[in-house]
């Protein structure tokens, strides 16, 4: 009669065992899921910034400005702006080429703010003498 009780507690415990078990790996699984959204939402902040970036720097391809700009996306506001000048700053430029950079900024969920910069050196000679000197036909 004792062994029919002691089984009983026993199956209780493996019960009791099995629950705390999935219990601890849906807790994981959940953590792991915020973790995904916050790392997901930082490639999305990432994507967007060079996304700015790289529009105004095309746009700056023809008129050598960059102005600045505030775009909103799904969850943060972005700050663009840069500047363009010569190669060598302060000295009298012998290429017709200027360096333009582009520097946008934001501030995540956290509250923690990023910036990501990009350079490009552009021609400021007209685009037409530039096409003819590098034509593939020599």
């Amino acid at each position: 009669m004792k062994r029919v009780h002691a089984s009983r507690g026993i199956a209780l415990l493996e019960a009791l065992l099995a629950a705390a078990l999935l219990a601890t790996g849906a807790a994981g699984l959940i953590h792991l899921q915020a973790r995904l959204a916050t790392a997901g939402e930082a490639v999305r902040h990432e994507g967007e910034a060079l996304w700015l970036a790289q529009q105004a720097l095309e746009e700056a391809r023809d008129t050598l400005q960059i102005p600045a700009s505030r775009w909103t996306g799904r969850n943060s506001s972005f700050e663009v702006e840069g500047t363009a000048e010569a190669l060598i700053p302060g000295s009298p430029d012998p290429f017709p080429i200027r360096h333009l950079t582009v520097r946008v900024s934001w501030t995540d969920r956290q509250g923690r703010p990023h910036q990501r910069h990009l350079h490009t050196l552009v021609s400021s000679a007209n685009r037409s003498l530039h096409a003819w000197l590098t034509r593939a036909d020599g």
